[in-house]
């Protein structure tokens, strides 16, 4: 028998050749797989972990878009720094400028300021301007950072009273607009102008501006032919026109005529022999309101009621024609003698003629 240490080569501490031979069947070992699970979220957490998201991005975008706006509409670029207020001759153009400005001053909610070149308020300078009396047309432009404020001016051209004898009265314009009260005025420095039947106010027009007009010429004629300055006018809804006269006398006409041809119905019943001495203050009134039928009503207080045809001057006398006051006769013959009445005859001619 072999010793148990003849296997080991001599002197080597090695294994015999016969020990090294592998084995046919090697078994190799793998360690078990250990499968992670991936832990998943609730569907209705990742919607609102979404909507959490963009909610913090549309906020982050708006206050991005809120610190622009802020910072720009305050840039000197886009601020009104001056306001510059031109028009009129009385009205006081740095009170203006001076309400204007402070209407300026402050922010809109806080925010964007009232200065901002694209969003300043021009509304409520337009309210400035509309309640400054005598103020007129105005119109609101923006040069840059500049205002500019244009207007013109009302011109009082005669005053629109309550009644004949009142203190209420308002300026109107060369149109009949009434744009501001007027004080206490004494004197004829102005004429008088009533509506029967309306009631004065201001930013109103008194009647057409062609009828004012028609009565403008009228009394103009009446003065600058014939020496009667009108002091005192008086209308109606039907358009008759009745004029005061300075020193006494009214004149009563329409128009419905046109003024020309009242004037020379009137120049007419001057030209006569009758009444050639007919003047402010001499009668009571002369009413032209009847085309060639002209009525006097003298100061004695008698009637006389003239006729006259109109010709083709207005400057050629006509020889009035005289008639009863029962009958009103357009075709009557002139006669060299007056017929007078009394003053009930004078209402019952006027009733008839109206008829």
């Amino acid at each position: 028998m072999c010793e148990p240490n003849s296997f080991l080569l001599k002197g080597r501490g090695k294994l015999s050749p016969m020990f090294k031979k592998k084995s046919p069947v090697k078994k190799k070992f793998t360690a078990p797989t250990v499968t992670k699970r991936r832990r998943q979220l609730d569907p209705r957490t990742v919607v609102i972990l979404k909507q959490v998201g963009i909610g913090l991005a549309l906020m982050a975008i708006i206050a991005v878009i809120l610190t622009t706006i802020w910072y720009v509409t305050r840039l000197s670029v886009f601020t009104v720094a001056t306001v510059s207020v031109e028009g009129g001759e009385t009205i006081d153009t740095t009170l203006l400028e001076e309400k204007i400005q402070t209407t300026l001053n402050g922010d809109y909610i806080g925010f964007i300021p009232r200065r901002f070149v694209y969003a300043y308020p021009e509304a409520e300078i337009f309210k400035i301007l509309e309640e400054t009396p005598r103020l007129k047309s105005p119109t609101v432009t923006r040069d840059g950072t500049t205002l500019n404020v244009r207007f013109e001016e009302y011109y009082p051209h005669a005053l629109w009273c309550e009644g004949r004898d009142s203190e209420y009265c308002f300026f109107i314009d060369k149109d009949g607009f009434a744009f501001s009260e007027a004080p206490k005025l004494e004197g004829g420095a102005f004429p008088r102008f009533h509506v029967i039947g309306g009631k004065p106010a201001v930013k109103t027009q008194m009647v057409p501006v062609e009828d004012l007009r028609a009565i403008e010429a009228l009394r103009e004629a009446l003065f600058n032919e014939l020496r009667f300055p009108v002091a005192f006018v008086e209308t109606d809804i039907v358009r008759d026109v009745f004029l005061g006269l300075a020193g006494g006398g009214e004149i009563k006409a329409t128009l419905r005529m046109p003024p020309e041809e009242t004037v020379a119905n009137l120049r007419s019943i001057l030209a006569s022999k009758e009444f050639s001495d007919l003047k402010p203050g001499s009668f009571q009134y002369v009413d032209l309101r009847f085309g060639n039928k002209v009525f006097v009503n003298e100061e004695d207080p008698n009637l006389a009621i003239a006729s006259s045809t109109a010709t083709s001057s207005p400057f050629t006398p006509v020889d009035a024609a005289l008639m009863s006051t029962t009958e009103v006769d357009s075709e009557a013959e002139a006669t060299s003698t007056p017929v007078t009445t009394d003053t009930e005859d004078t209402e019952s001619a006027t009733s008839t003629t109206n008829e």
